[in-house]
């Protein structure tokens, strides 16, 4: 025993010294034993264990009560996500969103343009129809759209968009490629991390989006 705790304190003591062990300086006196007081505990002890057993029993049927009653209701309940609107997707979701990622929409310096005219709707040669959104370079060439949808209407929120750095014109509904689309449940659009991030050329984005 003695060389055990030794070689714990060598290896973890702050203060170690070497020590010999020294007989004669184990205490010789005898320790009275309690014998009425560990009783005493051991009898507690018993009685915390049947409690915690007790305890556990309850649970237990709890959990198959409240397990029963859950598949009950679902047969007899129904639940309806509140329908929203588009516009109501993107003042709730994107909005926000684009502007913690940086992005400004309003104002003189605004890098996001919404309801943006453009032609070539649909792959119709001089079609016009207006996109949700449309994301700005440092340089004034769009860099993507993001169109977004009614989130109960679709299992998607919106679309994002690269527009190639050849291609970066007003006529963008010529100019657009599908990149990706992100689902209902994630409430971000953007085509960078934050336009700073954006390169002078207007492909060089990339889309991005986090649940």
């Amino acid at each position: 025993m003695f060389e055990f705790v030794q070689w714990i304190d060598y290896c973890y003591g702050q203060d170690y010294i070497e020590r010999q062990f020294a007989e004669e300086l184990l205490p010789t006196e005898k320790l009275a034993v309690d014998s009425k007081k560990i009783r005493e505990q051991a009898s507690l002890l018993e009685e915390k264990e049947a409690e915690i057993e007790e305890l556990r029993s309850q649970i237990a049927a709890m959990a198959e009560q409240y397990t029963a009653a859950k598949e009950q209701h679902i047969q007899q309940r129904h639940f309806a996500v509140a329908a929203e609107t588009e516009f109501e997707t993107r003042k709730r979701y994107i909005d926000i969103d684009l502007q913690e990622m940086g992005w400004r929409l309003i104002g003189v310096d605004a890098d996001v343009q919404q309801e943006y005219l453009v032609e070539g709707m649909a792959g119709v040669a001089g079609q016009k129809g207006y996109v949700d959104y449309v994301l700005f370079g440092k340089d004034g060439l769009p860099l993507a759209v993001v169109e977004a949808s009614a989130t109960a209407a679709v299992r998607r929120i919106c679309g994002v968009w690269l527009v190639p750095d050849a291609a970066a014109t007003s006529s963008m509904g010529t100019a657009m490629v599908s990149v990706t689309t992100l689902p209902t449940q994630t409430a971000m659009a953007s085509a960078t991390t934050a336009p700073e991030a954006a390169g002078a050329a207007g492909g060089t984005a990339t889309a991005s989006g986090a649940d």
